[in-house]
């Protein structure tokens, strides 16, 4: 999520669970990926966010999934699982 008067972006950092996050966790960085605040190292997704944003001013948020059908057609082309694609709505069960 954008923040236009600090011109920073907060996003979630990379390795905790949606489940055991706090508000505390979240990291924060500038629009050029630089980490500038939070307990913990941003989501190696920051590049891709960040690059929206510098592009489209307006976009005030970007969210991203690992949908199911895309997690089975990994699973389909490579007969593996990464638990990084694992769909976070798992964590919610």
């Amino acid at each position: 999520m954008r923040d236009d008067e600090d011109d920073v972006v907060a996003i979630t950092p990379s390795g905790i669970s949606y489940k055991g996050m706090t508000a505390e966790d979240i990291a924060i960085v500038d629009l050029n990926g630089k980490w500038l605040d939070g307990p913990y190292k941003p989501s190696s997704e920051v590049p891709m966010h960040t690059a929206v944003m510098r592009a489209r001013p307006d976009v005030k948020a970007t969210v991203h999934t690992h949908g199911m059908f895309a997690t089975i057609m990994q699973w389909v082309m490579t007969r593996s699982l990464y638990r990084s694609l694992l769909p976070s709505a798992n964590l919610y069960r």
